[in-house]
């Protein structure tokens, strides 16, 4: 009887150990998770006071339409438009990597233009687009403008070109 007895303790010292051995493995995990939470929530808020949020593009550069190159009238509100051209001038500060996109034109990509200094943008859909002319007999085409400093749309307004 006395071996049976000590069978039986052993036994129970067996599962003790084990489940103890459990809930100290769980609290180590549950411990490095929540480690692990924190540091990533950390490095979440890093990155979002490093990249402070875009102007609009409307505010940081200022665009100036020279002239629709390549237009036909298709009727008296209505042209069918393939080339702009316009001069981009960051008026907000210098900007590095502006991209401009417009309709189904290939963009226009620039590594930095220094503030207050104009580039020559031109821009050539294809297929042409249909655009309707405005109250003041304007024809506005609007283009998305994106650089590290701002982002958005714009909207260029041009004169109608000269018919023959």
């Amino acid at each position: 009887m006395s071996t049976k007895f000590s069978t039986n303790r052993k036994r129970k010292s067996r599962k003790r150990g084990s489940r103890r051995r459990i809930g100290r493995k769980l609290a180590i995990f549950l411990y490095f998770a929540a480690l692990v939470i924190l540091v990533a929530l950390y490095f979440s808020q890093q990155q979002i006071r490093t990249n402070p949020p875009k102007k609009p593009a409307s505010l940081y550069f200022q665009i100036t339409p020279l002239l629709i190159s390549e237009g036909d009238k298709v009727s008296n509100d209505t042209w069918l438009v393939r080339t702009i051209s316009f001069m981009i001038q960051p008026v907000g500060g210098n900007a590095k990597d502006v991209h401009i996109e417009w309709a189904f034109s290939d963009p226009w990509d620039k590594d930095f233009i220094a503030k207050n200094s104009s580039e020559p943008v031109i821009l050539s859909s294809s297929p042409p687009q249909e655009i309707q002319v405005d109250d003041q007999g304007m024809i506005p085409v609007e283009i998305k403008v994106i650089s590290n400093e701002a982002e958005g749309r714009i909207t260029i307004l041009f004169p109608q070109p000269k018919t023959e």
